[in-house]
C-alpha cells in the first residue's frame, strides 16, 4: 500500500465501489462456498468475494487508514464481522 491510498484505490481491485458498501454480509454461493457479499441500495446482485479476499481487503483498509488517516476502520470491522459469521456458518451442520 502506498501513501496515496484512498478508499477507491483499496476497493477497486476487488470490483467494489464505495457505493456498494451499504450492505456487507455472509453469502453462500451456488457451490456451497461461503464468501462476503457487498450490495448497494437497490442493487440485489452486488459483488461477492471469497473469505480470504475479504480478510485481505479488511487488512488493506486498516493500512490505508494508518497511512492517510482514512476513517475506514468501521468498514474493515464490518467486513471482519461478516467473515467471522461466514466461517461460523460454514462449520454449522445447518448453515443459514
Amino acid at each position: 500500500m502506498n501513501e496515496m491510498a484512498t478508499l477507491s484505490t483499496v476497493l477497486s481491485p476487488y470490483g467494489i465501489s464505495s457505493r456498494i458498501t451499504a450492505s456487507i454480509e455472509p453469502h453462500r454461493n451456488d457451490q456451497g462456498k461461503w464468501g462476503i457479499k457487498f450490495n448497494a441500495p437497490g442493487d440485489p446482485a452486488g459483488v461477492s468475494i471469497d473469505l480470504g479476499g475479504a480478510s485481505k481487503l479488511a487488512a488493506e483498509l486498516r493500512g490505508a487508514a494508518e497511512l492517510r488517516g482514512i476513517s475506514e476502520i468501521a468498514l474493515a470491522e464490518r467486513i471482519d464481522d461478516a467473515v467471522s459469521k461466514a466461517k461460523r456458518y460454514a462449520k454449522s451442520p445447518f448453515p443459514r
